[in-house]
């Protein structure tokens, strides 16, 4: 066979594949062919019969699954040219799109560390790439516990060489929900130190530049709780190896707007921009300038608030050394009472700080003060595990108090209070004249996991109310199985008394006395004389009590009682065994006659009786 002959056959051979994959590449019959030869050859595949060539607006509708992912996409269409928008010039829609992830069970690794991240290697392109649009109606994506709904999804982008260039990036809405319950969270502890902030060095591999992002709204459905839904989310950006600029980034919730500005070095991380809050009621200016190891913000509030805030922090070393000072000055309380000036100094580290503070306010002019200048005074340091307030004083024209405190938080809470008032003007809040109170208190709280123990070392209140001398002594403490000891408990208003002291732990043992000698005023408008005696005894879920009172005066309005007598008894752990018997001999109402009122109730829950007897001049009731 001859040369000629060979030749003829490779051209022949060549010519043939050249044409069959021209056939299957460029004609409507060859892309039905690959799609049959994919549908058959595919596990988990089906995508139907194209009606044009694939890559020139043939409406397709593709599904595939297995065991990891399943992806679904109806009327899909994809158009491909060349030298058109870009070298490559790409289109596409689709109505719906789905994609969902199975999670599966990561393998173990053998590796113990991680390898310290590579320089990224600059991308290049060799020839320009174009989405002239893509339009997706709606996405579904599930994955990771977590289901996306995309509606209105429109992406332009471009990329040339080293530059990716996206002009449009819109979305109509996003929901995110989580649909699985998130990991219980590590028991939270409370760190020694803070450790310093070291964050990598980034160099982008391509230039990017953000033309236009928007998102109409932006919803989260957390596993539980409250939908919290953004609006109006655009964001305008551009990267250059490791410097990022943000244009402008913006945002609605609710009634608040947010926009931001701001440029940063990568490498070093510098950082310098502008925030911008408005609402209603307030609105605020933030900026922030420096790097890790010297970071300033500023801010200037205005509007129903107005204030200052300046903060310089280092976050390079532990502990991240700081200064923080706050003015703020005409901010309404409420409806009545309203913050003149506050000024606020904090300098330190995380774990040794210092603070002051120092406030005006002006009280509510309805109240009945000479004075309505509340003046506050704070100073203070502490650390991660500690508090103490070394000196706090509230004064109210020649009222005031002071008071002291320290918190610990390290290996369980302990906490102490101790301070002391002058002639707090309780009657203006009262509405009762000539009330006063002055004290002193010392009160401890202490609780290592679930068990915790207060303890009033000192309750001593002294004063007056609608001008009669009140006196408050109290000692005592309870624990978290709610067993405590009453040391003393006495309360003393005019020339009436009410001391209790005892015992309440697994078995009560309380007595207490009672003296009332109290002639109407404007809080208690009612003659009344009367003393008594009162125990509780016995289980503390099942306890004994006991009353026996004598009255000698009560007079309410045109009502009197001139003398009785009551006595009680109770055992709840006999069935609730009861024993009652009232005396009054003279009860006498307007200028009806005066009448005695016996009553006697004896028995237990299954089996009792009550008797009532009343006489006067004219008639005689017995009730049984």
């Amino acid at each position: 066979m001859g040369m000629k002959t060979w030749l003829r056959r490779i051209s022949y051979a060549v010519i043939g594949v050249c044409v069959t994959v021209f056939c299957l590449l460029f004609t409507l019959p060859g892309h039905k062919f690959v799609v049959w030869v994919a549908n058959h050859s595919v596990s988990g595949l089906q995508v139907s019969s194209p009606q044009a060539r694939v890559l020139s607006n043939a409406v397709l509708d593709i599904r595939f699954e297995n065991e990891q992912l399943v992806f679904d996409a109806r009327q899909l269409s994809l158009s491909l040219d060349w030298f058109s928008c870009a070298t490559l010039c790409l289109s596409g829609r689709a109505d719906q799109v789905t994609l969902h992830l199975t999670e599966q069970e990561s393998a173990q690794s053998g590796a113990t560390g991680t390898e310290p991240a590579s320089e990224p290697t600059p991308v290049t392109v060799p020839f320009s790439v174009a989405i002239e649009q893509l339009t997706i109606g709606i996405a579904d994506i599930k994955a990771a516990g977590y289901q996306i709904d995309l509606n209105e999804l429109m992406l332009t982008a471009r990329i040339d060489k080293q530059d990716m260039q996206i002009d449009q990036f819109a979305l109509g809405s996003i929901q995110i929900q989580q649909t699985e319950a998130p990991a219980p969270a590590a028991p939270f502890v409370m760190p020694t130190q803070i450790p310093a902030l070291s964050l990598p060095a980034i160099r982008l591999p391509m230039a990017v530049d953000i033309e236009q992002l928007t998102i109409g709204e932006l919803a989260y459905q957390p596993y539980e709780g409250d939908i919290k839904v953004l609006n109006q989310l655009t964001l305008s950006a551009a990267a250059q190896q490791s410097e990022l600029s943000i244009r402008r980034l913006s945002m609605a919730y609710l009634a608040h707007q947010l926009a931001v500005t701001a440029q940063a070095d990568l490498s070093s991380w510098a950082v310098s921009g502008t925030l911008d809050y408005q609402h209603p009621d307030y609105q605020s200016t933030l900026s922030l300038n420096g790097d890790l190891q010297h970071l300033e913000l500023a801010a200037d509030i205005t509007g129903m608030a107005q204030g200052k805030v300046a903060l310089s922090v280092n976050v390079a070393v532990p502990n991240w050394p700081f200064s923080l000072d706050i003015r703020a000055g005409q901010f309404a309380l409420d409806a009545d009472n309203t913050l003149q000036q506050l000024a606020f100094s904090a300098s330190g580290t995380a774990d040794d700080y210092q603070f002051t503070a120092h406030a005006d306010v002006a009280l509510s002019k309805q109240l009945a003060l000479l004075d309505n200048q509340l003046t506050v005074q704070l100073a203070a340091n502490g650390g991660l595990n500690a508090l103490a307030l070394q000196k706090a004083e509230l004064a109210l024209g020649d009222a005031h108090t002071q008071f002291s405190a320290q918190v610990s938080w390290q290996d369980g809470l302990r906490s102490q209070l101790q301070g002391e008032l002058h002639r707090l003007p309780l009657g203006a809040w009262l509405e009762l004249d000539e009330t006063q109170l002055s004290g002193a208190y010392q009160l401890e709280f202490t609780q290592q996991g679930e068990r915790w123990l207060a303890q009033v070392n000192e309750l001593t209140l002294s004063g007056q109310l609608a001008a009669l001398p009140l006196k408050l002594v109290a000692r005592g403490k309870v624990n978290s199985d709610l067993h405590g000891e009453i040391q003393a408990a006495q309360l003393s208003y005019g020339q009436s008394q009410i001391m209790v002291s005892g015992k309440a732990d697994k078995q009560l043992d309380l007595q207490g006395k009672l003296t009332l000698a109290h002639e109407r005023n404007s809080l208690l408008p009612a003659d009344a004389h009367l003393s008594g005696e009162f125990t509780a005894s016995g289980p503390i879920d099942m306890p004994k009590f006991s009353l026996n009172s004598q009255l000698d005066k009560l007079v309410y309005e045109d009502t009197a009682l001139d003398g009785g007598t009551l006595a009680l008894t109770l055992d709840m752990a006999k069935n609730w065994l009861t024993d009652l018997r009232v005396s009054l001999p003279a009860v006498t109402q307007g200028a009806l006659p005066e009448t005695a009122l016996s009553v006697t109730a004896q028995g237990d829950q299954s089996q009792h009786q009550l008797r009532v007897q009343v006489e006067n001049s004219s008639a005689a009731l017995s009730w049984h």
